[in-house]
């Protein structure tokens, strides 16, 4: 009955590759109400039996924390925290990060007006200093870390240049003040962060 295949029933492309490498496309079907449970098996079993990817590698520990969600909000902070591990694989796993991009005029590379300034003596020599200020930081007021797009200047051009670096929310200097929660996800945090001065390791 097609209205039941719609209504209660999922189903599920996989494609098994024998030892031919002709793939072979499988269809698996089961109950709506066991999405979660199955798509978990999915992420942890079928899915390193094709790929030799295991659920702990890229993030994909996330993905299960996903589709175990309850709400929508959920689900795209657990799919937010594993696209930060795919870019970032050296980010620890026990640590809620943000990435923080966005400031008062906007997200576009000549908008962020956060600078990096090299700190060419002292103790923290080879380092950085971080000034500047973001907003609609995603998770930065229940997090750890963030990842913090700032100038370190100008090319010939004039176009800005800019890197990325890791600051632990809890350091010297760094501000962080919670903005009004969106209609559409009200359970997901976002904070508005003020960095004056903060020193960022050379490595960070």
């Amino acid at each position: 009955d097609p209205r039941r295949a719609t209504l209660d029933l999922a189903s599920v492309l996989l494609s098994e590759t024998p030892r031919d490498d002709d793939p072979q496309p499988r269809v698996r079907g089961f109950d709506r109400f066991q999405v979660p449970e199955v798509s978990v098996e999915l992420v942890v079993g079928v899915l390193p039996d094709r790929t030799g990817v295991q659920y702990h590698d890229a993030g994909l520990g996330y993905v299960v924390g996903g589709l175990q969600a309850d709400r929508v909000g959920y689900a795209f902070a657990a799919a937010y925290q594993s696209a930060l591990r795919c870019l970032v694989p050296s980010l620890p796993d026990d640590r809620l990060v943000s990435l923080c991009i966005t400031e008062e005029g906007g997200g576009h590379p000549r908008d962020i007006q956060s600078t990096l300034s090299p700190i060419d003596d002292g103790p923290s020599a080879g380092g950085w200093m971080l000034s500047g200020h973001k907003k609609w930081a995603t998770l930065s007021c229940d997090g750890d870390m963030a990842l913090v797009a700032a100038s370190v200047g100008t090319d010939a051009d004039g176009l800005n240049q800019l890197r990325v670096v890791h600051v632990g929310l809890d350091a010297a200097g760094v501000t962080v003040q919670r903005m009004p929660a969106t209609s559409f996800a009200p359970e997901i945090t976002h904070g508005q962060l003020s960095f004056e001065n903060v020193r960022i390791a050379p490595d960070a």
